[in-house]
């Protein structure tokens, strides 16, 4: 008995990454928008009930903090992917000027490839986004099946 409702367990866990996986390759970057406004909501609510219990301080942040996660949640996503690119490039170029010094074949072509992944976050960051999201759906998926399989064979 105890077998069995642990490998129901286990299907019932792989059959939710396969549809987790799934929702993530089909809405991609998309689900930052939910995840944000979901955050959002839940300070919003924890800032509610803080006020209930008459800690009005913690309250009015909570719920502030809730709003500008609800209202600005991609646009707080966009600065730091922009940031990150910036950052990138940078790095990139420090790299490159260090490795031309040494004459580092394999260092220049590190720091290019990373230039060029700063250069993409900051012009392309939506990509870069729904890029992340369709890698790890298919990881999801990809793990829900072997736990399928694996359950099923047992």
């Amino acid at each position: 008995m105890a077998k069995t409702n642990k490998l129901s367990k286990n299907l019932i866990t792989a059959l939710v990454y396969v549809v987790v996986g799934i929702l993530l390759l089909i809405f991609k970057g998309q689900i930052i928008n939910w995840l944000m406004l979901a955050i959002g909501i839940a300070f919003i609510v924890q800032g509610l009930f803080d006020l209930y219990r008459k800690n009005t301080t913690r309250g009015i942040a909570n719920i502030a903090i809730g709003l500008v996660i609800a209202i600005l949640g991609m646009t707080i996503v966009k600065v730091v992917l922009i940031v990150l690119g910036i950052y990138l490039v940078l790095k990139g170029l420090y790299d490159l000027c260090l490795n031309i010094k040494v004459n580092f074949t394999r260092g220049i072509v590190y720091a290019i490839l990373t230039m060029l992944l700063g250069v993409i976050l900051i012009a392309y960051y939506w990509i870069a986004v729904d890029w992340v999201f369709i890698i790890i759906g298919i990881l999801f998926v990809l793990n829900g099946i072997l736990g399928l399989i694996n359950g099923v064979s047992k």
